[in-house]
């Protein structure tokens, strides 16, 4: 069964690979981002597109990481029985 997953898995990582590169090449154009007043430098929307894709991977894995700092229920009971 785990040689199917790694399979699957890496069907899935190829293909995901194959659809970057296509992003990739039908979004060359370079463009420049304005918010306010401030301007950035002309790079292809594909930069930007994946820059915004890791900012929100990165801000959700923040936002759990107080939940996956916390000891579990079965763990807490422990201490306790045990102070």
């Amino acid at each position: 069964m785990s040689r199917l997953r790694r399979y699957l898995l890496a069907l899935v990582g190829l293909v995901t690979l194959l659809l970057a590169v296509l992003l990739h090449i039908d979004n060359a154009e370079p463009v420049q981002v304005r918010f306010l007043t401030l301007e950035s430098a002309a790079l292809p929307l594909f930069w930007w597109l994946l820059a915004s894709f890791a900012a929100g991977v990165g801000i959700g894995f923040l936002c759990t990481l107080p939940r996956r700092l916390r000891k579990p229920r079965s763990h807490r009971r422990i201490d306790r029985a045990s102070s």
